[in-house]
């Protein structure tokens, strides 16, 4: 019995200890697996935040990217934009008045041709490409033309200047781009202009002096073209009266030949050709009394600086009167200026009216001569040096007319970017076919300039002699 019992009690332990070993472990195993789940869980929290971390700091620099490269793309598009109107800026400057030092009472802003500029952006814009330093120098000076020290501070000559139109309509209005570039860069002269049929030119000019700042407009006068005005109490009265002027193939240049020196020795002032563009003041290079050289022979009747009744400009009269031939080209004009002074200045002792006269030497007024004239219609952007030493050097630029008149011209040479810089508001008042400019016109010189002028023919010593006279009312 007591055997029975012992082996009972000891199945009873067995059993209960198997039960608490199995419950053990079943403890021990879902504690481990707790554990497990929690670590697992807590790697994944962490390696969540980590990348949302990441990601954050993913998006944060893709974000500064986006904006780094949006800002330089907008820095580059506005480079691209300044490149593409640098030109046309430097153009449109002509726009705004000429800023010049604080005190300088002789001189007045005389260009605000603001609206006027904008409506030919077009042609402006036809200016464009890179240029060197030359190109862009240039159209500065003519933005802003400089106040120079004059030559002389006891001026004696008169603030005018005198223009002859003597044509009966105004068929080539790139004359005006004379008056205007004379006005913007001298602000204290009054320009006079002689013109045949006045009330057509007048109308002719209407809206271009609507256009033009009233600093300018209001010093341009337009007087009726009489012959017989300037001639009147001259050496050249007795040549006029008795009809001289007739026996020429030339009436109209042979009159105005005379008419100009008639106007200075009653007047004077500066005398300019309508075919010659002003770059700098006239005081700055020219004296009370000066005369231009054409070429290292030649002197020019284009280009006067003379007091009123001054001896050299009766000497011209005098010499023209008495060397008068109507059938030789040039004779009475440049070769009587040639003449005159070889005459009384240039052999010893000279003339006492010699002795204070300026002589210019061709690069102030002729820096292209007759047979450099294809640099007129190069392209500008291929002419920079050239324009560098116009705005440094030359008064005017004498551009041929008489060959060019009729010729059609590309916007884009010297002589046209040259006349839009220098005067603004003649290319917006008129239009392409009256200018006789096209931006499609090819680049190089026309047809139509090529071959002898026979303006030039005197310095070849080949006089053009006519067999008839031309006759006149």
């Amino acid at each position: 019995m007591a055997n029975i019992t012992v082996v009972r009690y000891r199945r009873i332990f067995w059993v209960l200890a198997v039960f608490m070993s199995v419950y053990m472990l079943t403890v021990t195993l879902e504690a481990k697996k707790q554990r497990t789940r929690f670590t697992k869980d807590s790697l994944d929290d962490e390696t969540q935040n980590e990348f949302r971390k990441q990601r954050m700091r993913a998006d944060n620099i893709l974000k500064i990217e986006i904006k780094q490269h949006g800002e330089m793309e907008a820095v580059q598009q506005q480079r691209e934009q300044q490149e593409a109107n640098k030109n046309a800026a430097l153009v449109f400057e002509l726009a705004q008045p000429v800023k010049l030092p604080t005190g300088d009472v002789n001189r007045e802003p005389v260009h605000a041709v603001e609206s006027v500029i904008n409506s030919n952006e077009q042609l402006k814009l036809e200016i464009t490409g890179v240029r060197t330093s030359g190109c862009d120098a240039f159209l500065k000076h003519a933005a802003h033309p400089p106040t120079l020290v004059p030559l002389s501070t006891q001026s004696t000559t008169p603030k005018i200047f005198h223009f002859i139109h003597y044509n009966e309509q105004l068929s080539n209005p790139r004359y005006l781009c004379s008056l205007e570039s004379a006005a913007r860069i001298n602000p204290n002269y009054q320009i006079n202009v002689y013109a045949r049929n006045s009330s057509h030119f007048k109308t002719s000019i209407l809206k271009w002096l609507s256009l033009m700042d009233s600093t300018i407009s209001t010093r341009i006068f337009i007087h009726e073209l009489v012959w017989k005005d300037a001639m009147m109490g001259t050496p050249l009265e007795q040549w006029y009266t008795s009809e001289k002027y007739k026996e020429s193939s030339w009436v109209d240049q042979n009159l105005g030949n005379a008419f100009r020196l008639g106007i200075l020795y009653h007047y004077g002032g500066v005398y300019l050709d309508l075919d010659i563009v002003s770059l700098n003041p006239v005081e700055s290079m020219m004296q009370d009394r000066t005369v231009a050289m054409q070429d290292a022979k030649w002197y020019n009747n284009a280009v006067f600086r003379f007091p009123p009744g001054d001896a050299f400009v009766k000497a011209m009269m005098e010499e023209f009167v008495s060397g008068f031939e109507g059938f030789v080209w040039a004779r009475n004009g440049p070769r009587m200026v040639t003449r005159t002074m070889a005459k009384h200045c240039k052999k010893a002792p000279a003339a006492d009216m010699c002795q204070s006269l300026l002589v210019l030497p061709a690069n102030k007024f002729f820096p292209i001569q007759y047979e450099q004239r294809e640099q007129l219609f190069a392209a500008f952007e291929d002419s920079c040096e050239l324009m560098q030493k116009l705005s440094d050097g030359s008064v005017g630029i004498h551009w041929w007319n008489k060959r060019v008149q009729s010729t059609i011209i590309s916007t884009k040479t010297v002589l046209t970017t040259l006349m839009i810089a220098q005067c603004p508001v003649v290319f917006p008042s008129f239009s392409e076919e009256q200018l006789g400019v096209s931006p499609n016109a090819k680049l190089g010189v026309p047809a139509s300039v090529k071959g002898l002028d026979p303006s030039l023919a005197f310095m070849k010593g080949s006089p053009h002699r006519k067999n008839s006279v031309k006759k006149v009312a």
